[in-house]
């Protein structure tokens, strides 16, 4: 499929851009592509930092058939797979993905990911919103940037952008016609954690365990 991408230089939030045009009707696949966020946010209503110039931005609007509901996570896990392969591409090494949504290089946090589904009146879900910040040149305290694991200049985000979202649909046509098992495994063998004690923090509880991997759903 042809991705239409639609950059601006500041909005408040690439995600609600991104809802606002799929209630508008424009045709999927596309992406909002912003320089900065005046309003981003994370997994949980958390503040995404997203000012600094030369970070990636964006909200990839993605059409799914008839998924249901307790199937939607599964597409965290793609969004994740098809990220690390575009870092692995331009030769980001020591790539963990750990769950449910961070991607962390060298045990720091690199890019960050945010699914919101838009759900039809059947109580399926024919759109996925997929959130992805990525410090291609900049990073927080404590966390890490691109630029410090290739070699030469960093990388602009809409070069980055284009090939994510080649990615993201070669992972999308797997999801098709394999199915989850492909994901799964793709994200178990760059997952972090796998086999020690995790803290898992849900709305009402937290609580611990180890982890020993994801089941086939």
């Amino acid at each position: 499929m042809e991705w239409e991408i639609y950059p601006f230089d500041s909005l408040t939030s690439t995600q609600d851009v991104a809802r606002d045009y799929v209630a508008e009707g424009k045709p999927l696949p596309f992406a909002i592509l912003a320089h900065a966020q005046t309003a981003g946010r994370g997994r949980g209503g958390n503040q995404w930092v997203s000012t600094p110039s030369g970070n990636l931005y964006t909200s990839l609007a993605v059409p799914v058939e008839n998924v249901p509901l307790r199937q939607v996570g599964q597409y965290s896990f793609l969004a994740a797979v098809a990220l690390a392969d575009c870092l692995a591409e331009i030769g980001v090494a020591d790539i963990r993905l750990k769950w449910p949504n961070d991607v962390l290089v060298g045990g720091r946090k690199i890019a960050g990911i945010l699914l919101e589904s838009v759900p039809s009146h059947h109580g399926t879900v024919d759109t996925l919103i997929i959130g992805i910040g990525v410090n291609l040149k900049t990073a927080p305290d404590g966390a890490t940037a691109v630029v410090d694991h290739i070699r030469g200049e960093s990388i602009a985000p809409s070069v980055f952008l284009d090939q994510l979202t080649k990615e993201m649909q070669s992972a999308l046509d797997t999801m098709m016609t394999k199915g989850f098992s492909v994901v799964r495994e793709k994200w178990l063998a760059r997952a972090y954690g796998l086999g020690e004690r995790m803290r898992v923090r849900l709305p009402l509880e937290t609580f611990y365990g180890e982890f020993m991997g994801l089941d086939h759903h």
